[in-house]
């Protein structure tokens, strides 16, 4: 029976190994789909930015020099009111986790976070060895 039980076993793994290197081989390089969306998005950007300038300088003909200024300087005060709460947003949670942690520095903080995360080889860890997770390691397969 134990036997049985180990040839069954090892016909999943088996199947699952074969599956995996089918899907892996089948799919191949994702390069192009890649560099197609992100031209069909690029070009949609700027279809989209163009016809928007257009739309502007139809409904009003002067020249956009004056609206130009205009747009250069709100945008600058958005840039500075944007790096102003980005900054102190980012000091206030530091702030808060260094004293919610009660710690003086980095170095210190890691070693407390040490502490409470458990380890990759720890007890908790340990509890999911008798599982039987299929994993990938990077393509490769073990039988070369």
């Amino acid at each position: 029976m134990a036997d049985k039980l180990q040839c069954d076993r090892d016909g999943q793994d088996k199947i699952l190994q074969k599956r995996n290197t089918v899907n892996h081989n089948s799919h191949g390089s994702f390069l192009p789909e890649t560099i197609f969306l992100a031209g069909v998005t690029f070009a949609s950007m700027v279809g989209g930015f163009g016809y928007a300038i257009g739309q502007a300088r139809r409904r009003s003909p002067e020249p956009l020099t004056a609206r130009t200024h205009e747009g250069v300087k709100l945008a600058l005060r958005a840039l500075g009111w944007g790096t102003v709460l980005a900054v102190s947003g980012v000091g206030l949670l530091v702030l808060g986790v260094k004293t919610v942690f009660g710690v003086k520095d980095a170095k210190e903080f890691g070693i407390k976070m040490k502490n409470i995360l458990p380890a990759k080889d720890g007890k908790f860890v340990s509890q999911f060895d008798s599982w039987r997770i299929p994993r990938n390691n990077g393509g490769r397969s073990d039988e070369n």
